[in-house]
């Protein structure tokens, strides 16, 4: 009878712990739904500020403050989701290669030279994939102006894309990328004040909630405006370039 009292808990606790993790990855997985849904209605809508800022220069040699409504959130979504299997599928087509190249050689140099030339051989193949990865950003910038002019096509028109970079055109990614950066830590500091009294009050939990929820809300906000303010001059620049 112990027993099988034992063995009913033991079965009694493993139902228990399956539907604790099922619920779990139930609430990540609406999690990273919402997620995918709030990003492509927010990325869609870039592309919406980025097509309208080069319609906008194009019909009158000059752009239009006012940033486009909130409206069609379908269409807004939709072209969301298209950015993102763009940007996916961009991504394999650049990285993917390179990966699996660089995994080929390494495994050669070890099974012919060992681990001696292995590592130097790998902070090569790092610093390479660093480099890569720069320019693949400047080139996704740029792709992604084309995507909101073109299409889905606009991702891989990359003679056209690769054409128009300049060093304006750096510079000006640079730019944009430092006052981002630079106005997220501004929005971030009284998080951060928050979160240093709260660890000096021993580790006090509300204040500790309260500067996460304020970190959230002012990095989200500055966030959006920087990257509507970088695709408008991103458009901008496209549009000067392709006239």
């Amino acid at each position: 009878v112990i027993i099988q009292s034992q063995n009913i808990n033991l079965r009694a606790e493993e139902y228990l712990s399956i539907d604790l993790i099922m619920s779990i990855i139930g609430v990540y997985a609406i999690i990273i739904i919402l997620s995918i849904v709030f990003k492509s209605i927010q990325y869609g809508y870039y592309m919406k500020v980025a097509k309208n800022t080069i319609e906008s220069y194009d019909n009158t040699n000059n752009t239009n403050n006012n940033l486009p409504e909130w409206e069609e959130l379908g269409n807004i979504f939709k072209t969301g989701i298209l950015y993102f299997i763009g940007s996916i599928l961009l991504a394999l087509v650049v990285f993917l290669p390179f990966i699996a190249i660089a995994g080929l050689i390494g495994y050669g140099i070890y099974i012919t030279a060992g681990v001696v030339l292995l590592m130097p051989y790998w902070f090569v193949a790092i610093g390479l994939y660093f480099i890569l990865a720069v320019i693949y950003m400047l080139y996704f910038y740029l792709a992604s102006v084309n995507f909101a002019k073109k299409g889905f096509k606009g991702f891989f028109e990359f003679k056209k894309v690769i054409g128009l970079m300049s060093l304006k055109y750096v510079a000006l990614v640079i730019l944009m990328t430092i006052i981002l950066v630079t106005l997220s830590f501004i929005a971030s500091l009284p998080s951060l004040i928050l979160n240093f009294s709260g660890i000096i009050l021993d580790n006090n939990g509300l204040l500790l909630i309260i500067s996460a929820i304020i970190y959230s809300i002012l990095v989200s906000i500055v966030s959006f405006f920087s990257s509507v303010a970088l695709y408008r001059s991103l458009s901008i620049y496209y549009s000067e370039k392709t006239r």
